[in-house]
């Protein structure tokens, strides 16, 4: 009863080997060990990363793990730096949480921390592809002042480079607030009073979402049930409002030059 709900924390990673491929030769998978001490029983699950490529999420449903020896593995057998033995899979444990640390203290046994390597791929992105590596490591870039940018090193010959072979530079703020903003929205409750032929002010509640990425604005009503409406609940699609409305009889590119979009 002492130990029921009391688990501890390990983080984890093991080498997998990459065969045919010119830009790595292995991969650095990281890992969460997770050792109930109620029943000694151990989970092991991969944080998801995007743009990875790679099946992530639970690696090792919860059960308890045999030992090569015989036995099942406990608490004991995982040290902090060490290497842990999970079905001929080696896993090198690297920290582990507050908890743990101050469980394993009382245990008489030292918890200490260790770097995680990087793998060729996560080298190969945090490094700007216009720069070179010095003696120390680190990356000088070939020409003048120049600042990074999405990975990349920018300075005044490049684009001017870009821009002579048709790229428009004006793009890089639009690129940089989208990236800065994504998936980030603004949610807000609001209702429209709308009054009926014979007099009846009927108040119809709607959600307003602001999409910060692209300044764009969906308004969407809210279906209540036995309302006696159509299942239409979108009552503006996504696009740019305007904060003044179009005048009549004005061409599109007329109005398109002077219209004033709302901005967040």
């Amino acid at each position: 009863i002492s130990l029921d709900s009391k688990m501890l924390s390990f983080e984890a990673f093991f080498k997998e080997a990459v065969e045919e491929s010119r830009q790595e030769r292995f991969r650095v998978r990281r890992c969460v060990v997770q050792y109930f001490l109620e029943d000694d029983t151990i989970k092991i699950s991969e944080p998801r990363e995007e743009n990875s490529g790679i099946p992530q999420g639970s690696f090792l449903k919860r059960h308890k793990v045999p030992k090569e020896g015989g036995g099942f593995v406990s608490w004991r057998d995982i040290s902090v730096p060490g290497d842990l033995q999970v079905y001929r899979r080696t896993f090198r444990v690297t920290k582990c949480d507050a908890f743990t640390r101050e469980f394993l203290s009382r245990a008489g046994v030292e918890a200490r921390e260790e770097p995680v390597p990087l793998d060729d791929v996560h080298v190969a992105r945090s490094r700007p592809a216009s720069g070179r590596p010095t003696s120390a490591g680190s990356v000088t870039s070939w020409a003048g002042n120049s600042t990074e940018f999405f990975g990349r090193q920018k300075n005044d010959m490049s684009e001017y480079v870009e821009a002579r072979l048709g790229r428009c530079q004006d793009k890089k703020a639009m690129v940089t607030k989208y990236l800065d903003n994504d998936r980030k929205v603004l949610r807000f409750f609001c209702s429209w009073d709308e009054t009926s032929p014979d007099g009846v002010v009927e108040k119809r509640p709607f959600v307003l979402h602001f999409f910060l990425a692209d300044d764009t604005v969906e308004v969407l009503e809210v279906n209540r049930p036995n309302s006696g409406r159509d299942p239409f609940p979108a009552l503006l699609k996504r696009m740019r409002l305007p904060r003044t409305h179009m005048d009549a009889g004005v061409t599109a590119g007329a109005a398109e030059a002077k219209t004033v979009y709302l901005q967040a």
